[in-house]
């Protein structure tokens, strides 16, 4: 369903969705053609409420887009991705969001400051 709305988008961003049992393990996992990710995004109700995309967004490669479960990552996740280099953290509104209308609205905010930066 992913590469039929992508062609049908004449999208030029390949979506992979999976869970993980934690934000490290997915950063920790790297992409799935191997090697690390270009850049990593968090949707996180401490993160900024707009304006430039993080550094290397725009730049080609995979992307590591991570939205929390309901009750918000784990003590031990948020502290692991306070600690890793350039990693973007958005805040996606005053009200907590269902899981999945997270990762959509961060996919949204990426995909525009993608395109506006590239």
């Amino acid at each position: 369903m992913a590469r039929a709305a992508l062609g049908q988008s004449l999208g030029s961003w390949a979506l992979r969705l999976g869970v993980t049992p934690g934000a490290r393990e997915a950063v920790e996992a790297g992409e799935p053609g191997g090697g690390a990710w270009e850049s990593v995004l968090v949707a996180d109700p401490d993160g900024a409420s707009g304006g430039p995309a993080p550094p290397g967004l725009a730049a080609e490669g995979a992307h590591l887009l991570l939205a929390g479960p309901p009750e918000g990552f784990s003590e031990r996740d948020r502290d692991f991705l306070r600690t890793l280099p350039e990693t973007g953290r958005i805040r996606l509104g005053e009200r907590r969001l269902r899981s999945e209308t997270a990762a959509l609205a961060l996919l949204v905010w990426t995909s525009l400051h993608a395109e506006k930066d590239a």
